[in-house]
């Protein structure tokens, strides 16, 4: 009986010896896998639901990962494991599936850099972009859905872009409204050097699209 004790105990402890040193290995090496951590702002170029990765040109990245974006070529991020958020209209952050990512936007980037030199998110976070300048309507191209802006005054760059003509896209849904607080449709605006204000959002590299324009007359 004392033996069957005895051999029972050392076979207990050979067992918990050999879960400890899984685990103890599992540890090293998944923190083996990750060289650094880093954080990255950039524009998705594209977002590969398949494979479960964007492409980001990083305008931003940690100092010890700068060597991996060099040139301004976009870097592909997996985002499997990235808790990915968005805010919305109300300024509160909610979660979104990676479909919810679009090429253009601007990104906040967190997570590790593996052993293969790749990137790994664990938080991506949409960061909107929105601006409201105010200008003269002067020309527009409605097959190209353009209108050109000459800059009076802006609150999203505005050392870059006050002063300046600039051409502003926009979709058939874009909401044209009065200083009487009516709307009216968006064949009816037309360029004559009016005054306007305009409500859109950036893409890309400073491109931008017009959301609402107001145009007084």
């Amino acid at each position: 009986m004392k033996q069957q004790v005895k051999q029972a105990m050392i076979f207990s402890s050979t067992i918990t010896a050999i879960i400890v040193g899984v685990f103890s290995m599992a540890f090293v090496t998944a923190n083996a896998s990750n060289r650094y951590t880093f954080t990255g702002r950039g524009i998705v170029s594209e977002n590969n639901l398949n494979e479960k990765t964007i492409r980001v040109s990083l305008k931003q990245i940690s100092k010890q990962a700068e060597g991996l974006v060099s040139g301004g070529e976009p870097v592909t991020i997996k985002v499997h494991q990235a808790k990915i958020s968005k805010i919305n209209a109300a300024g509160k952050l909610l979660t979104t599936p990676q479909n919810g990512i679009d090429v253009g936007v601007e990104v906040i980037i967190s997570g590790a850099v593996k052993a293969d030199n790749s990137f790994s998110a664990s938080k991506v976070t949409i960061n909107p972009r929105k601006f409201k300048m105010h200008g003269k309507l002067i020309a527009m191209n409605k097959e190209q859905l353009k209108m050109t802006i000459e800059v009076s005054a802006s609150d999203y760059r505005p050392t870059k872009f006050i002063g300046t003509v600039t051409n502003i896209s926009y979709t058939p849904r874009l909401i044209v409204t009065n200083n009487n607080g009516g709307t009216k449709k968006i064949e009816k605006l037309e360029p004559v050097n009016q005054r306007v204000t305009i409500d859109g959002s950036v893409t890309g590299d400073d491109q931008l699209e017009a959301i609402k324009i107001n145009d007084p007359l």
